[in-house]
């Protein structure tokens, strides 16, 4: 898989793409900065803001919380 980082609202995010390009196969792993607790909401509007911006193709990537 590819990889890209990207550090949105003080969360550490990894994208994790499939090499064949499938989308479904794609995943986020989050992490943050600071040893605490990441909400629902924070990474929904992080999923949003990768999407907005083109990391990702779809809003239903599947994701860990590290």
């Amino acid at each position: 898989m590819d990889k890209e980082k990207v550090t949105i609202r003080g969360l550490s995010v990894e994208i994790n793409y499939d090499k064949t390009g499938k989308w479904k196969r794609d995943r986020l792993l989050f992490s943050s900065s600071e040893s605490c607790f990441i909400s629902e909401e924070a990474i929904q509007i992080a999923i949003e803001y990768l999407y907005q911006e083109g990391f990702i193709v779809d809003r239903r990537i599947k994701y860990e919380i590290i």
